[in-house]
């Protein structure tokens, strides 16, 4: 017993049975990380090396089913993930920037992907399907947007009752295949 501190402890840890302290040492030793508290981090992510990040963004990249048509690749400096290459929808540029953020040890995803469809549909067809995306979209007036599509870009103008419902919105038509981006011009006004 080296410090007044380790000899303190080990008076207070003398006075409980032996069975009680031996349970709780190995519960300690098999409580996940994860458990220990909410978003609690593993302090060792925060000093992964640059490569190693890399290579993990990497295979989440090419793991996620939702990229099946991607192209994208990875440079990470100081922990921030650099993403590159082209996607074939808005929403699988979102994907892969929600999947390399995941990864332990990533402060940040600067998202360079260039959506370019495989196939690009006409404007009226896009517009159509927005349309459609937005009157499922649940607790939501369709009637209150009007959505325009030039080039696969959606432009979305009007009034939403939220800052959530303006993200439903956009996520409704994030999802719309065809859709290369959106320019959102949704006023917040509530009701």
């Amino acid at each position: 017993m080296d410090t007044v501190i380790e000899q303190d402890a080990m008076e207070t840890i003398g006075r409980f049975p032996k069975a009680l302290v031996t349970a709780l040492l190995v519960a300690a030793t098999l409580v996940p990380r994860a458990a220990v508290g909410a978003g609690s981090e593993d302090p060792r992510d925060r000093y992964r090396r640059d490569q190693d990040i890399r290579q993990a963004v990497h295979a989440v990249l090419q793991r996620d089913p939702r990229l099946a048509g991607a192209h994208a690749t990875a440079a990470v400096k100081d922990g921030v993930v650099s993403l590159m290459g082209s996607v074939n929808s808005a929403h699988e540029r979102r994907a892969a920037e929600e999947a390399a953020a995941g990864v332990p040890g990533v402060r940040g995803v600067d998202n360079g992907l260039t959506v370019v469809p495989s196939s690009l549909p006409d404007d009226d067809s896009v517009e159509m399907r927005v349309r459609a995306a937005l009157s499922r979209t649940p607790y939501f007036d369709p009637d209150r947007v009007t959505a325009e599509v030039v080039n696969g870009v959606v432009y979305l103008t009007g009034q939403v009752s939220s800052p959530f419902e303006r993200l439903r919105v956009q996520y409704a038509v994030f999802a719309v295949p065809g859709v290369v981006d959106i320019v959102d011009r949704l006023i917040v006004a509530p009701r």
